[in-house]
């Protein structure tokens, strides 16, 4: 079997699409050659089977240019090298400028969605997709024939437990993810002012790792800082950048309790991540209900809801250390046993083998 993977970025370096390069290389061990076509290609080590080209965002390249040096690529790929499907990663307009090339060499389209938006740009790739595989049912919104549920795609080899000693006495909770208001840290911040102002709780402090990636985005991230600033927080809530996505995986081991208040409406891999490395978690996601099973009521919080929050984090550190590892165990091997990125890989081949042999009708 032969492959076109399209993605925004190629980058062992990158703080939220660093995955893609772990995704590349599990899938190019189980075909025959994977040819990638990212819009950015950052540093990379990818397995000898491996073409790689670049939209050249890296370079500079403007939209005009980026357009050309795609569909320049697209052509070679599929009608030369003859390549026997095309995966998609996310980004629906790429199967629209993928889709006549696709069409005319008879080969089927896959795109991993995982998102709460429907758009009109999704609603145009839909029609045009094969399939579309994603990580729950709550992913992709579109009522569809297409949709395959397949996993998160998470590398259990890196996301795995480890202890990591605490450079001081403090529990520490953990959120990981953009900053940007769907990630809604305001609600993690007034949880802390409770926490810490109201319940007198000076053992606790909270580290939230991930990167600004708009200019608009820089003033959610001013009122952040200020709501820190506002509840004298400063000694206690850190921001910390951008962090390899490879890197990650030190700060979920070195955490107490990780905190996800995203508002995606999808399964966020940040806490999969760290249930991997054995993390309890705390989530607002309502999609998490079926994922933590007969730990939802304890782990699963209301949407913006603070005091409640508070509640939880209070009530997860008062927990036995027995009773928090085997708890752990338990949330590990779910991600082990649904989510990991060899069952995602092996899933997605077999979409490939079936839309091979047929084609999905709308």
């Amino acid at each position: 079997m032969r492959l076109l993977m399209i993605t925004q970025r190629i980058d062992l370096d990158d703080s939220i699409l660093g995955f893609a390069h772990t995704w590349a290389s599990k899938l190019a061990d189980r075909i025959d050659k994977l040819y990638i076509l990212p819009i950015w290609l950052g540093r990379h080590n990818l397995p000898s089977n491996v073409e790689v080209y670049s939209a050249g965002k890296e370079k500079g390249a403007n939209k005009i240019r980026r357009f050309i040096n795609f569909n320049k690529a697209v052509a070679k790929i599929i009608l030369r090298e003859k390549v026997n499907g095309v995966f998609i990663h996310q980004c629906p307009i790429y199967a629209i400028l993928c889709s006549p090339y696709a069409k005319l060499a008879g080969i089927p389209m896959v795109m991993f969605y995982a998102h709460k938006s429907i758009n009109p740009t999704l609603r145009i790739a839909h029609l045009l997709l094969d399939n579309v595989v994603t990580s729950s049912e709550e992913g992709f919104r579109i009522m569809s024939k297409k949709k395959t549920v397949i996993s998160q795609g998470i590398d259990t080899d890196l996301f795995k437990p480890f202890k990591i000693q605490a450079n001081n006495n403090r529990r520490k909770i953990l959120s990981v993810g953009r900053i940007s208001p769907i990630k809604n840290y305001e609600t993690l911040i007034r949880a802390a002012n409770i926490l810490i102002n109201e319940w007198n709780r000076s053992d606790i402090e909270f580290e939230v790792v991930g990167d600004i990636p708009t200019k608009a985005e820089e003033t959610y991230f001013r009122s952040l800082k200020g709501l820190v600033s506002k509840y004298n927080l400063q000694n206690y809530f850190y921001f910390r950048g951008a962090i390899p996505n490879r890197e990650v995986a030190r700060y979920y081991q070195s955490c107490d309790l990780y905190v996800n208040l995203s508002r995606t409406g999808s399964l966020d891999k940040d806490v999969l991540e760290a249930m991997a490395c054995s993390k309890i978690v705390l989530v607002s996601n309502a999609p998490y209900r079926d994922v933590l099973g007969e730990y939802s009521a304890t782990m699963i919080f209301e949407d913006g809801n603070a005091k409640e929050l508070s509640r939880k984090i209070e009530g997860v550190l008062h927990l036995d250390d027995k009773v928090i590892s085997n708890i752990g165990d338990d949330l590990r091997q779910i991600v082990v046993t649904n989510h990991s990125v060899e069952e995602f890989m092996d899933k997605l081949v077999e979409e490939f083998k079936n839309g091979i042999s047929h084609r999905v009708v709308i």
